[in-house]
């Protein structure tokens, strides 16, 4: 673990409905055209893959934040969000 800044992505679906996470700006979130891309080269309006378009990235303070890396392809679900893992150099 280590210490980031956290921020929230707000994105919303069509229906309306509202999902949120709270993330580092260096991690790469799933497009729905199948790219990542990192959360602080993120244009507002980028549609992100089940979670809708992004309305919103919102400062949320310092926090301990860890850094995951699964098997497989190296992404995870958070909060809905498609997320990728880290890199292999741990």
């Amino acid at each position: 673990p280590h210490y980031s800044d956290v921020y929230t992505v707000v994105c919303e679906c069509k229906q309306g409905k509202k999902r949120y996470v709270n993330t580092t700006l260096s991690q790469p979130l799933l497009t729905e055209d199948g790219y990542f891309i990192v959360v602080g080269e993120m244009p507002i309006g980028t549609k992100l893959k089940g979670a809708g378009k992004v309305i919103s990235v919102i400062y949320s303070g310092e926090r301990k934040v860890y850094d995951l890396k699964v098997s497989g392809s190296n992404t995870y679900y958070a909060d809905g969000f498609i997320a990728k893992g880290g890199s292999d150099e741990w």
